[in-house]
C-alpha cells in the first residue's frame, strides 16, 4: 500500500473518530478541518461526504466553502460551481463563488458571470453587516483580476458606510498594483471614512515607487492626514528608492 492510499485510510479513521466525539461544537470543528484536509489532499467526494455529516450549518458551510475552492484550484469548475450552489449559509456561498471565479480567471477563462453569482448569494445575506461584508469582499477579488469598474460598482453599492470605505480602499489600492495611478486616486475621493482614505494614499504612494514615479509618490504621501500613517507611506518611499538605487 503506497502513502496517499494509508493516508486516506487514515482519514477514515480520523473521520469515524471524530463522529463519536460527545461535544457538538468541537465535533462539528474537528469534521470540518478533516473536510478540508482531505480535499487539499485530492479526496473531493469524501471531503464532501465528511462535510455533509456535520449537523452545525456553519461548519458545514464553511467545510463545503473550502472544499469547493480546493475544486477549483485542480480545475474541476463544474464540480466547483456544483458544490458551491449547494452551500446552505449565503455568506460561505458568496465567499465560494468570489474564490472559484477568481480562479476561473487566474485560467484565463470568463470569470464575469461567477462573480455576478457571488454577488448574488452576498445580497442574500440577511444581516446587514455580514451582507455588506460579503459584497466588499466580492468587489475584492473583482479589482484582483482587472475588472475594475465592476468592483468599484459594487463597493459603491454597499449601504453602511465603514464597509464602503473598505471595500473602495481595496479596490483603490488594486487599481494602483496594476498601474493605473490616477484611477486609483480618484477612486480615494469616495472613500468617506478618512483612516480607509489614508490608507489607501499611503498604498498608492508606496505602489507608484515601487515603479521609480518618486515625485508623484511623495506629492501622494503628503496628502495623508494622519502623521503615523504619513510617516510609513514616506519612509516606504524611501525604502524603494534605495532599492531601486541599488539596481
Amino acid at each position: 500500500m503506497n502513502l496517499r492510499d494509508r493516508a486516506e485510510k487514515i482519514f477514515e479513521e480520523a473521520y469515524r473518530t471524530a463522529r463519536s466525539i460527545s461535544d457538538s461544537y468541537s465535533k462539528a470543528k474537528i469534521l470540518k478541518d478533516i473536510a478540508c484536509d482531505m480535499a487539499r489532499a485530492g479526496f473531493y467526494d469524501k471531503a464532501l461526504e465528511v462535510a455533509r455529516s456535520i449537523e452545525r450549518s456553519w461548519w458545514r458551510s464553511w467545510a463545503t466553502r473550502e472544499i469547493a475552492l480546493e475544486m477549483a484550484r485542480a480545475g474541476l469548475f463544474d464540480k466547483a460551481l456544483e458544490t458551491a450552489k449547494s452551500i446552505e449559509k449565503a455568506w460561505f456561498r458568496a465567499l465560494a463563488l468570489k474564490d472559484i471565479a477568481y480562479e476561473l480567471a487566474r485560467a484565463g477563462l470568463d470569470a464575469g458571470e461567477v462573480f455576478n453569482e457571488a454577488l448574488k448569494a452576498a445580497e442574500e445575506v440577511e444581516e446587514p453587516g455580514y451582507r455588506d461584508g460579503a459584497k466588499r469582499i466580492v468587489a475584492q477579488g473583482m479589482a484582483k483580476v482587472g475588472m475594475f469598474r465592476e468592483a468599484l460598482l459594487v463597493a459603491r453599492s454597499i449601504g453602511d458606510f465603514w464597509w464602503r470605505a473598505w471595500a473602495l480602499k481595496d479596490v483603490a489600492c488594486e487599481i494602483a498594483r496594476a498601474g493605473f495611478f490616477e484611477e486609483a486616486l480618484k477612486a480615494t475621493k469616495d472613500i468617506t471614512d478618512e483612516k480607509r482614505r489614508d490608507e489607501a494614499l499611503r498604498n498608492i504612494a508606496e505602489e507608484m515607487a515601487k515603479v521609480g514615479f518618486f515625485d508623484k509618490a511623495l506629492e501622494t504621501a503628503k496628502k495623508v492626514k494622519d502623521e503615523r500613517r504619513r510617516a510609513e507611506a514616506l519612509k516606504g518611499i524611501a525604502s524603494e528608492m534605495i532599492k531601486i538605487g541599488k539596481m
